[in-house]
C-alpha cells in the first residue's frame, strides 16, 4: 500500500499494531460493502499521525 500512496505523490504510512484490527475491519468495509470512506478516513488519519511522528522526530533531532 505504501508503495502505491507513494506513486500518488503521498507519504508513506506507519499502522500501529495497536491499529491492525481497526486497519482490516475498514478494508473489510470497503471490499464488502463498497464503502471506501471509513477506509480513506482511516488512511488519512495515519498519514497524519506519521507525518506528525515524523515532525517530532526532526524538532527532538535539532534540540539535542
Amino acid at each position: 500500500m505504501n508503495f502505491e500512496l507513494m506513486k500518488a505523490k503521498f507519504p508513506p504510512i506507519t499502522i500501529e499494531i495497536g491499529d491492525r484490527f481497526r486497519y482490516y475491519e475498514v478494508l473489510d468495509i470497503s471490499g464488502a460493502k463498497g464503502d471506501y470512506e471509513p477506509f480513506t478516513l482511516f488512511i488519512a488519519e495515519r498519514a497524519l499521525n506519521t507525518l506528525e511522528n515524523y515532525a517530532d522526530f526532526l524538532n527532538d533531532y535539532k534540540m539535542e
